[in-house]
């Protein structure tokens, strides 16, 4: 391995740049003047970009960002009203990121050929974005007037997802513009993510060795942003020569790194690591049978059949406080379905996300004429289960509990379901479906993908890592 400080895969001054930013906002999340100061700098440095219409600089500084940025209290400390950063400023709230993320919308709606080009290049993201946009907007405003909730509480969560999900939507809009307006954007882009990457891990492991924690309710985790989670997903690139050519060495001591956080230390998105962390078995599952490596096969199947004996082991040895420990025991309760009790003994976390599914089908039940588009940016269901029990912050907002209405979901699936409705779920189907049959050809569409199924419409942090990926992957494959 050539050790340089950039070539076409990986730049070390954009790791250095990432590694110095993580240390800064995790060293400083809990002072929350200089919080939101740093958070108006940057958005000042965002506006900038933007009043110089360089959208290709504005994208690359917005996900570099994004993939440092702390979102939520309840990961850092739960006495914080808030985690000050660019989609959060004191004061104005998210609608400075809001306002900010729609300055290149006019000059591309006005430039109809241009659509034309994007729905040829990509036809599948841009048909689940465009379409899911408008539902979005089109549906949300006919549930905010039939249904029987507050106004009030339904117009202020109309807003809070035209942010979230809305905004997920336009700036996959803008990647895909990017590409045809600057004919290096994927490969810069791919660049950059790819040593936000390599940094996150150097950052993560440097915070947690210098004793910086966040918390989960009691217990102690990683003082990480969300985008960590991408940092296990490193290893699937030793399975593609372009990476593992030029950075075995580097790939092989971040893979370690990783594997080793994962074990020694508790993170906020620990449920979907370790499901990760099994899909990585199952990924050298695959490679060693393309290599009638029978011995590690028999020895996989064997694992995976004593899953239900290793869940009551775990169980047994688990500390109540450790929450590492809970979330491993979760993820290996969703994939023992050997077990006869296997839905009684599921813990709460993954069963209130099959309860939200349960849920939102009794509510197309019950309001047929929603069940095709779905409810929209704002839409929701009762607890007709009865299931979500007394509040409980970690699941949804008091609001919710008050109003008996419940708008948030845990899971990609879930959301675009309640939102976009049967077909929200056909167009993510069939994107997923179409691109997961070509992963092989790029690491990136693993990385987009998993975002996709865990992760979409969650963290704007998640998002910088995964619609990138996303993006760079669909690009990849097209050019091959």
């Amino acid at each position: 391995m050539k050790f340089c400080y950039k070539n076409g895969i990986l730049d070390w001054r954009i790791v250095v740049l990432v590694f110095l930013l993580y240390l800064l906002h995790a060293l400083t999340v809990k002072i929350l003047v200089v919080a939101s100061i740093i958070a108006i700098c940057e958005s000042g440095i965002l506006l900038f970009l933007a009043l110089k219409r360089r959208l290709d600089l504005y994208l690359y500084t917005l996900v570099i960002i994004l993939a440092t940025t702390f979102e939520f209290p309840m990961f850092v400390d739960e006495s914080l009203k808030f985690v000050p950063s660019i989609i959060m400023l004191p004061l104005i709230s998210g609608y400075f990121f809001l306002l900010l993320s729609l300055w290149p919308l006019p000059k591309m709606l006005g430039n109809g050929s241009i659509w034309k080009t994007i729905s040829k290049k990509f036809p599948f993201l841009f048909s689940f974005v465009s379409i899911t946009l408008v539902l979005g907007i089109v549906m949300g405003v006919l549930s905010l007037f039939t249904d029987s909730t507050s106004k009030t509480f339904h117009f202020s969560f109309f807003v809070k997802d035209l942010m979230i999900l809305g905004v997920f939507n336009v700036y996959a809009l803008y990647f895909m513009y990017s590409s045809l307006i600057y004919p290096q954007f994927k490969q810069k882009l791919e660049l950059i993510i790819f040593s936000v990457l390599v940094a996150m891990v150097l950052a993560a492991l440097f915070v947690s060795l210098v004793g910086a924690k966040g918390f989960y309710g009691t217990n102690e985790i990683m003082l990480m942003p969300l985008s960590f989670f991408f940092s296990t997903t490193i290893v699937f690139f030793l399975f593609y020569k372009k990476y593992s050519n030029n950075h075995f060495v580097l790939l092989i001591f971040l893979s370690c790194i990783t594997f080793f956080m994962q074990f020694a230390y508790s993170n906020a998105l620990g449920g979907k690591s370790w499901l990760v962390f099994f899909l990585i078995l199952m990924t050298c599952l695959i490679f060693w049978y393309k290599r009638a490596k029978l011995k590690l096969i028999l020895g996989s199947i064997v694992v995976f059949l004593l899953f239900p004996f290793l869940l009551n082991i775990v169980e047994k040895k688990t500390d109540g406080d450790s929450l590492s420990s809970s979330k491993l025991v979760q993820a290996l309760s969703l994939v023992s379905v050997v077990d006869v009790d296997w839905y009684t003994n599921l813990p709460l976390s993954p069963k209130i996300r099959i309860e939200e599914l349960l849920n939102t089908n009794l509510e197309f039940v019950k309001h047929p004429s929603f069940a095709l588009f779905g409810k929209g940016f704002g839409g929701g269901h009762q607890d007709y289960r009865y299931a979500y029990g007394g509040y409980n912050p970690a699941a949804f907002s008091l609001e919710e509990y008050n109003n008996e209405y419940f708008i948030r979901m845990h899971e990609s699936v879930n959301t675009i379901f309640l939102k976009f409705g049967l077909l929200g779920l056909v167009l993510s189907g069939t994107l997923l479906f179409r691109h997961c049959l070509v992963c092989n050809k790029s690491p990136w569409l693993v990385l987009g993908c998993l975002w996709f199924v865990f992760f979409w419409g969650y963290s704007s942090s998640l998002m910088s890592i995964g619609l990138s990926s996303l993006f760079i992957g669909i690009e990849d494959v097209r050019d091959k």
